[in-house]
């Protein structure tokens, strides 16, 4: 059972991970955006 739970443990901490790097590449896509647009 406990390795069932690691297991999923496991899974759940690489999700978050990759949605955290999902996250911040949209939020420096977005400062760069925001950048371009305040120096036009």
């Amino acid at each position: 059972m406990s390795n069932l739970s690691d297991y999923w443990l496991e899974r759940a901490k690489m999700f978050i991970q990759s949605e955290t790097l999902e996250d911040a590449a949209k939020v420096a896509e977005i400062e760069r955006i925001v950048a371009m647009m305040i120096a036009d």
